[in-house]
């Protein structure tokens, strides 16, 4: 209860005195304005002047009261005038409601409000609500959705197909199976094309959450739609770059890998056709004299083949080969452009190609033909990744045509090389066959030479003279017998020379006929092989020394041994000794100064081995000769 005239407090209740604090005594000095906020002052001195003035009877208003303690309270505050029966002021009452509890909750809600409003209008995405049936009508759209997608969110809201009739035709499908999957448990995620208000398409990304009531029917469908059109441009550049990338490194690698021209060709057009969508894709080889064929292609389902076709030079009149030779690239999108020339545009029409990307491969300075792709049931604006694709295929087209033309060139001359090898084999053989016949009658006539001999011998009363026919004839063995090894041997040019020595001595032995009850004979020769030049002469050297052996050595049917050694050393050098443990050399004749016929061809040879020769005459008598194999070529 308070005073009307200065609004002093007279009367209070317990609640009063708890809720703010003041006791009687303190608010008896108190009037209305020291408890009251002072923002809130004015507004209850007009009020409290409408009620003395009579316009109210009583007010209710919120207002800030300050306690005792100094903080402040809200109260919902309500007076009413005690009027006379004369109608004059006499006292008001009222009565204080603490509303602190309500108002802070109020301001917090309006802080939430603010921020939430503030949050909405500054977010990247587009926040909505829309209803859980339907074609998905947008119930609700935050005001940003002008700044992102340019359209006002009134008219937005105004059409419930508003939003879906703007997603991309080959997205919608897809957006729609989604959005009807939808459930409590599983949230939506969806990318697709958004028409903007400007007429261009983003790529949007939404997230759909469906809210159901407590008895799990659905209440209705929260979400948001980000723009995510520069990630996914960049994604798709990426996956364009990749592919790119693969596809030039798959072409090299097989470049790299193949001399096959058409089987590269033909890979490469498949894997660009379908990189890139083309309904054809196609190699065109220039031809030398005029025109051009199709050597290579990938084509759609439904299209025509052009491969092995043959055209014409007006279809690549002279003006466009020297554009093409200065690295012209050909991108036409519309069958009716202004820059087609009247002759493409009537080919064009001719094979029902509405547009078209043409890069030249060049070779040696010259164009080899062109790569080509067509599309036909529709327009097509080229992109740049696409003609770069064309040009990195090119550049590896070229280095797989220079390779196979190598290649060829490679093949004629390898084929020339087999041809001359044959011609060469074919000579060699007829060589050898008149080399080996060459020898098989160089030893016949050695042997007619030595029969001659014999058959003269024969008529020869003189032992010494008949003696001198015999060594003639083994001598003539000797050579006869090296040129029946070569005519018998696979190797033209060289003899086994410890064979030689073998069958040699074994026929002296019988020509003297030497018992071997008398005389052993030893031969141990390893298999060393002479060229003719040095097997003759050390061959009539071995003659003579194994001769002289048997004829002195054993007098008066003596028994003893005959050893003959060859070996080579570690320096190739040869060493063939003639051994015997007969009576010995004489001590007081040199072998080097006798008048023996037999001995004066040991020297001479000896010299024309370029060897030595020296005797033992320890045990018998041993004859060492040494020398290298001759070179005829390298005496030459």
């Amino acid at each position: 209860m308070a005073s009307v005239r200065d609004y002093r407090t007279i009367k209070v209740n317990e609640a009063h005195r708890q809720m703010l604090g003041y006791s009687d005594s303190e608010l008896a000095t108190m009037t209305f304005t020291e408890l009251t906020h002072p923002e809130d002052l004015q507004g209850d001195v007009e009020q409290v002047k409408q009620l003395v003035e009579g316009h109210i009877s009583r007010f209710q208003r919120e207002k800030r009261l300050i306690k005792k303690n100094g903080e402040l309270m809200w109260a919902n505050l309500t007076v009413t005038l005690i009027r006379d029966r004369e109608g004059i002021p006499l006292y008001s009452m009222g009565a204080i409601e603490d509303i602190s509890y309500r108002k802070r909750a109020e301001m917090e809600f309006q802080q939430l409000k603010e921020r939430l409003q503030f949050l909405l209008g500054s977010n990247p995405a587009v926040i909505f609500t829309a209803a859980p049936i339907g074609d998905f009508c947008t119930t609700y759209i935050s005001d940003n959705v002008q700044t992102i997608l340019g359209y006002d969110p009134q008219e937005l809201l105004a059409d419930c197909k508003f939003w879906s009739s703007r997603i991309h035709p080959e997205d919608r499908p897809q957006f729609l199976v989604n959005f009807l999957d939808l459930s409590a448990e599983k949230n939506c995620i969806s990318e697709y094309r958004f028409l903007h208000q400007d007429g261009i398409y983003r790529w949007l990304r939404t997230e759909l959450k469906l809210l159901v009531d407590s008895r799990g029917i659905p209440i209705e469908i929260i979400g948001y739609a980000a723009d995510i059109s520069n990630s996914k441009y960049a994604e798709l550049a990426r996956g364009q770059q990749f592919e790119q990338e693969r596809l030039v490194e798959a072409i090299a690698r097989r470049v790299r890998q193949s001399l096959q021209l058409e089987e590269i060709l033909n890979t490469t057009v498949a894997e660009l056709q379908q990189v890139l969508l083309a309904d054809r894709v196609l190699v065109y080889q220039l031809l030398p004299k005029r025109g051009g064929r199709v050597i290579a292609e990938a084509v759609a389902e439904g299209c025509s083949q052009l491969v092995d076709r043959y055209f014409g030079e007006e279809v690549f009149p002279p003006q466009s080969y020297q554009l093409y030779l200065q690295g012209r690239i050909s991108a036409i999108s519309e069958l009716d452009d202004p820059c087609i020339t009247p002759c493409v545009m009537e080919f064009m029409k001719q094979i029902q190609v509405r547009a078209k990307l043409v890069v030249p491969i060049i070779q040696h300075s010259q164009v080899w033909g062109l790569l080509i792709a067509h599309q036909c049931d529709r327009p097509r604006d080229w992109q740049e990744w696409e003609i770069n694709l064309f040009q990195q295929l090119v550049n590896q087209l070229a280095i797989a045509i220079q390779q196979s033309l190598l290649y060829q060139q490679l093949q004629a001359e390898l084929s020339d090389r087999k041809q001359a090898e044959a011609n060469l084999k074919n000579s060699l053989k007829e060589k050898e066959i008149l080399l080996k016949e060459i020898h098989h009658r160089v030893k016949n006539n050695l042997c007619v030479v030595a029969s001659l001999l014999e058959l003269q011998s024969n008529t020869v009363a003189d032992p010494q003279v008949s003696k001198m026919f015999e060594e003639s004839q083994n001598r003539l063995y000797s050579m006869a017998l090296i040129h029946e090894k070569l005519y018998r041997s696979t190797n033209l040019a060289q003899i086994n020379f410890g064979e030689y020595l073998e069958d040699l001595v074994s026929n002296l032995f019988h020509s003297y006929n030497i018992s071997n009850n008398r005389i052993q004979l030893q031969v141990l020769a390893e298999p060393i092989s002479l060229n003719l030049e040095t097997a003759t002469p050390c061959g009539l050297i071995a003659n003579e020394l194994v001769s002289n052996t048997l004829k002195h050595a054993f007098p008066d049917g003596t028994t003893g041994t005959v050893s003959v050694e060859c070996y080579q050393t570690g320096d190739q050098e040869i060493n063939l000794l003639v051994k015997d443990n007969g009576i010995g050399f004489p001590q007081n004749l040199d072998f080097r100064k006798t008048h023996s016929m037999g001995f004066q061809v040991v020297c001479t040879l000896t010299e024309q081995l370029e060897g030595t020769i020296e005797i033992s005459r320890k045990l018998g008598t041993s004859f060492h000769l040494k020398f290298n194999e001759l070179n005829y070529f390298q005496r030459l």
